[in-house]
């Protein structure tokens, strides 16, 4: 096996224990146990923990780039932000606990791995494009950055209800089609 595929391996290893809900049995020896390698390789790849978790929240973040890519491709930008919303939504529904990995306060993340921070850029940055182009403003302008912040986090809010209470009365999918309009909307008059 070469390295990068070793590499690559662990990190699908902790993936899988972090979607099976395994991320508080999770340690290096563990994740090596699941890849079926030594209970030393991880140590070739990873100073720690903090760092594998932080391989893999990046696989988080670069797989809902993906996503959020995939939907931009709307003629309309209010259109475009509602389906970057739905896109977002769906990744959240999809990889619950890959999602709170990303956004967790865990000491066990480490944020300072340039590739993570890369990857969680680029999101906010595609986001910020989006939102940007609904109020007519420069994506570095202060309405820009202002109309980035509420579309986040609105998506992200609405991402993180599904985790701790499901809704009732009416369908995430709708309340997220919703409220993803209302913001793009009101977005588009500011």
């Amino acid at each position: 096996m070469s390295a990068p595929d070793l590499k690559s391996r662990l990190i699908a290893a902790a993936h899988a224990m972090i979607r099976s809900g395994e991320r508080g049995s999770l340690s290096l020896r563990a994740v090596a146990r699941k890849a079926g390698v030594s209970e030393a390789a991880p140590y070739t790849w990873f100073k720690g923990k903090s760092e594998l978790m932080a391989h893999v929240a990046t696989l988080g973040f670069e797989t809902l780039n993906i996503r959020l890519a995939a939907s931009a491709n709307e003629p309309d930008a209010i259109d475009t932000l509602c389906a970057m919303g739905r896109a977002y939504l769906d990744f959240a529904e999809a990889e619950p606990a890959l999602y709170a990995l990303m956004f967790s306060d865990d000491a066990d993340l480490d944020r300072t791995l340039p590739r993570y921070q890369d990857a969680s850029a680029a999101c906010f940055e595609r986001l910020s494009l989006a939102a940007s182009r609904c109020a007519h403003a420069e994506p570095q302008s202060e309405t820009g950055q202002k109309a980035a912040l509420a579309a986040w986090s609105l998506v992200h809010g609405l991402a993180q209800l599904p985790l701790r209470r499901p809704t009732d009365a009416v369908s995430r999918a709708d309340t997220a089609h919703w409220s993803m309009r209302a913001l793009a909307e009101g977005l588009s008059r500011v």
